[in-house]
Parts: structure tokens; C-alpha cells; sequence
């Protein structure tokens, strides 16, 4: 289920050691004709097309993007035949899949991948996969979507990725995982409390507002009590008023960042220092940087987060607090 906004999505802590593996021996086998491995990516949140779109062309691949099904059409019809089509389901104008029958039947040989949080959606409308086609479960890694598009496209594994997990039809020695049973987004459960009986604390800092706003919505209805602030400024100033157990910060934010931010925190800090993730977008930091932020108690995980993600660093934050 897809729970979280455009500047949200994938999954992919521990992304920079992965991509820079990747960027340094290419994965993607070319074609018969020497031509390199054409894929057409199309999302509706832009972090996701962006971030798979990065991924496959630093693996070797010739990629395009397209933000529905109609803009897909149009850019197939421009820049001709693609070897694969790397799909959502859910999009607006056109899903996916009406999206695949359209393209497959102006290039038969097209193969299919649908990246999506909407499983049970896709096989509503599409009771089963065609030949040459697969879905891959959101939420997943880099790992994940390179080995599912090499498993799909040449029907191996890249050397360097361990094993993805990617549903085939028809008869595939690839056994199939069941899928989690989803998460009821809607549902309140019972709060996390600290020893003195109150909702743990936690402060959301980033300037996206609909990172802000999904966060705070997700954690409240897991129980906890979350203030938020679009600036590292005011950021510190909710430190000092509601003295969060927990920060969910992010790192690129105009005038003071993310690493200023906590290095002012720390300074201010005169006891037990508050527990804080860095959640950035930013998939190439400095080692520098990164060792920074760890030398100043934070953990980094990167954007695209999905819900399940989201509450397993929370909660494992929290732990912390006990």
C-alpha cells in the first residue's frame, strides 16, 4: 500500500556504498547488437522515478522517464522500441497495466516490470501476469530492483547483488513470497509510552511539507506524540519547548542543514542526548560528512522511506529511550 508522498518512497539504507559499487563496474549485459539495455521508468512520485532511474543508469543501462501513461506513450513513440517497460501500477490517467497492454502491442517483445506497493490492485483488475512480465514488491532496495530487471531481461542475477525477491508467472522455478498482509494506515494502535505513562516524543525536522505532514500522520496513529518544524531554525526552537525523545531530521535544508542542526543540538544538549536519524535524499554524501553525523550519535538512512521502514527506525529509536 502506498502510504507516503512524492518525496517518499523506496526503501534503500545503505544506498552509497551500493551505487558507487555500481558505478564503478556496470551490471548490464548489452544486446545482440551491442546497443546498450534500453528501459523506460515510469512513476507518478518523482523520488521513486528519480531514484530508480539514477540506480539503472549508473548500472549501465540507457534509461527514460515518464511521470504517467499517456507522457510513457509519447516518449515511446519518440525515442522508439525499449527493451523493458519499469512500471507503477497506480497512477493517475492510466495504471500500469493498461499502460503495458498499450505499449506491448505496438512492440510485442517488450518485457514488463511492475514496481508496486499495489499488489492486490494489480491482480484485481489482472488476474494474471502475461509472458515476459513480473512484478517486484515495494518497498525494496537498489539490490532489489537491479536483480529483479537482470533476472526479467537476461534471466540472471547481476554478480555483485545478493538475491532479490521478484514474483514470476507461469510456471517459474522461482518459487513466489507471500505478500505481508497490509498495514491498516487508517487504524489507531496503542501508544509507546515512556516509563511516566506519556506517548514518546517525536520531532519530524525537514522542509517538505508533505514529508513532514505523512510523517506526523503515520507516527500519530501509531501512538506517538509528534511535534514538527520546515526549518532547522525552528527545529531547535521545538527542541527547547517540547523536548523531544526522537528527531527524524533531514539534511539538506535552506540557510542552516542538517549536520549544523545537530551539531548546535549537542552543544546544547547538557544530559542524555536525544536519539536522532538523518533521513536524506541526498544519496551521495561525503564519507566525511557521514562519519560526522555518526561521531555526533545519528543514524543515516536515505529517502525514499516507506511506512514499515518509517516505524522501524522510530521504534528502534525509542528503544533507546527506555
Amino acid at each position: 500500500m502506498s502510504v507516503l508522498p512524492a518525496s517518499s518512497g523506496l526503501a534503500v539504507a545503505g544506498t552509497i556504498p551500493v551505487l558507487r559499487a555500481i558505478a564503478a563496474s556496470s551490471l548490464a549485459p548489452r544486446r545482440a547488437d551491442a546497443e546498450p539495455t534500453r528501459v523506460l521508468v515510469v512513476d507518478d512520485e518523482p523520488s521513486v522515478r528519480e531514484f530508480v532511474d539514477r540506480a539503472l543508469r549508473l548500472a549501465g543501462f540507457e534509461t527514460a522517464v515518464a511521470s504517467d501513461g499517456p507522457e510513457a506513450i509519447d516518449t515511446a513513440e519518440k525515442l522508439g522500441s525499449f527493451d523493458l517497460l519499469l512500471t507503477d501500477v497506480m497512477m493517475p490517467q492510466m495504471k500500469g497495466d493498461e499502460l503495458a497492454r498499450r505499449l506491448r502491442h505496438l512492440d510485442p517483445t517488450l518485457k514488463v516490470l511492475y514496481l508496486t506497493a499495489y499488489c492486490d490492485q494489480l491482480f484485481k483488475a489482472k488476474v494474471t501476469l502475461w509472458q515476459d512480465e513480473a512484478f517486484l514488491d515495494k518497498p525494496c532496495t537498489v539490490r532489489g530492483v537491479l536483480e529483479a530487471v537482470s533476472l526479467l531481461l537476461f534471466d540472471r542475477l547481476p554478480t555483485e547483488c545478493p538475491t532479490a525477491t521478484l514474483e514470476f508467472p507461469h510456471g517459474s522455478t522461482t518459487e513466489p513470497e507471500p505478500f505481508p498482509a497490509p498495514r491498516d494506515v487508517d487504524a489507531e494502535r496503542a501508544p509507546a509510552l515512556t516509563s511516566e505513562g506519556k506517548p514518546f516524543t517525536i520531532l519530524v525536522v525537514d522542509d517538505d511539507l508533505d514529508v513532514t505532514g505523512t510523517f506526523a500522520r503515520m507516527l500519530t496513529l501509531e501512538g506517538y506524540g509528534v511535534r514538527t518544524a520546515i526549518s532547522a531554525e525552528a527545529g531547535l526552537r521545538e527542541v527547547e519547548v517540547s523536548h523531544p525523545d526522537v528527531i527524524l531530521l533531514d539534511m539538506r535544508m535552506p540557510l542552516v542543514d542538517g549536520l549544523a542542526f545537530l551539531k548546535s543540538l549537542r552543544a546544547r544538549e547538557g544530559g542524555r542526548p536525544t536519539a536522532v536519524a538523518v533521513i536524506t535524499g541526498d544519496y551521495f554524501l561525503d564519507d566525511a560528512v557521514l562519519n560526522e553525523l555518526h561521531g555526533l550519535g545519528a543514524e543515516v538512512h536515505f529517502k525514499p522511506v516507506w511506512l514499515e521502514e518509517l516505524l522501524r527506525i522510530t521504534e528502534a529509536l525509542v528503544k533507546t529511550r527506555h
